[in-house]
């Protein structure tokens, strides 16, 4: 499995070459062709590796390995399509080059920090009754529903205008594109987040009220996704927020609120934990917390930065 995170990092180039490009179908399609992979493992591989003798496990890695290739070859073909010639060019001395790694370091920094807030924060619920970890992946998983369909998509969609009225010094055209997107963004997933406070029981029984997840399961999960909704159109507006700053050559600031707001998560969930004696439902309320502070900071530091200096630093 460790060739799939070669074929995604060159995969991802050429879907970040697509969006710059304004062509979003290959880029849609690829995760798609990604888990049409894991499919074709599970359900041909791993009876072929049984019959041959070998770890059933294994065909689910080469169901893996096989998505990601999918994954890629899409990209590359419709970045090709694009008019994308590969050049073998490997200069530190040129300028484009040193920004880019230099505009990495913070994300890099910022998704590492994202990586330890979900390790720690599954340890604390291991700390609790049976079950309590799952109880939390199954809401997590469902309030991330309206944070990518809508959130994420509206911000991958308007991140190539951002940028192309960034780079042209275009501050009103950037302002009104940018309050488009949120005002957009915040309209439809708004409702979404009422919606699923008042469905979440429902939801919850539906989609998983089989076998052993049932009665106290259902509730327990329930009650969770309903506070977790309390967050859910921050979270959906961050990621827009977020490719402002990028679009003005900026990861610093989005960095520096993102690991600020992580601490307030972890922090929030320890005290949460083991001094109010929660349950899973007080990681839920430190994480709806530490959305909706993230998403404050990063507005008032928005009009902050836009108001003492240039459009694009």
């Amino acid at each position: 499995m460790l060739l799939s995170p070669v074929l995604f990092s060159l995969s991802t180039i050429f879907g970040s070459i697509l969006q710059s490009l304004e062509r979003f179908w290959a880029y849609a399609i690829a995760p798609v062709l990604y888990n049409a992979g894991i499919i074709v493992g599970a359900l041909y591989f791993v009876p072929w590796m049984k019959a041959h003798g070998h770890a059933e496990v294994l065909g689910l890695g080469f169901g893996v390995v096989l998505g990601a290739l999918m994954h890629f070859i899409l990209q590359a073909i419709a970045a090709k399509m694009a008019g994308f010639k590969f050049k073998l060019i490997f200069d530190f001395a040129d300028q484009n080059f040193r920004k880019i790694f230099k505009l990495m370091i913070p994300r890099t920094i910022g998704l590492g920090a994202y990586s330890i807030d979900s390790v720690v924060v599954n340890a604390i619920a291991s700390t609790m009754a049976a079950g309590s970890i799952a109880v939390l992946n199954v809401a997590n998983n469902l309030q991330f529903v309206p944070i990518a369909v809508v959130g994420v998509a509206a911000a991958t969609a308007v991140f190539p205008r951002l940028s192309m009225h960034a780079s042209s010094q275009e501050k009103k055209e950037f302002e009104q594109k940018l309050n488009s997107a949120l005002r957009t963004t915040a309209l439809i997933v708004t409702p979404l987040a009422v919606a699923g406070i008042f469905l979440s029981h429902w939801a919850i029984n539906l989609l998983f009220g089989v076998g052993l997840f049932r009665g106290t399961s259902i509730d327990l999960t329930a009650s969770v996704l309903m506070i977790f909704m309390f967050g859910v159109v921050a979270q959906s507006l961050i990621p827009i927020l977020s490719r402002a700053f990028y679009a003005m050559h900026n990861t610093k600031i989005p960095v520096t609120v993102s690991i600020f707001s992580i601490i307030i998560n972890l922090s929030l969930a320890w005290l949460m934990t083991f001094h109010f004696h929660a349950d899973v439902r007080g990681l839920a309320i430190a994480f709806a917390v530490a959305g909706n502070i993230n998403f404050l900071l990063l507005w008032i530091f928005f009009k902050r930065f836009t108001k003492s200096s240039n459009l694009l630093q």
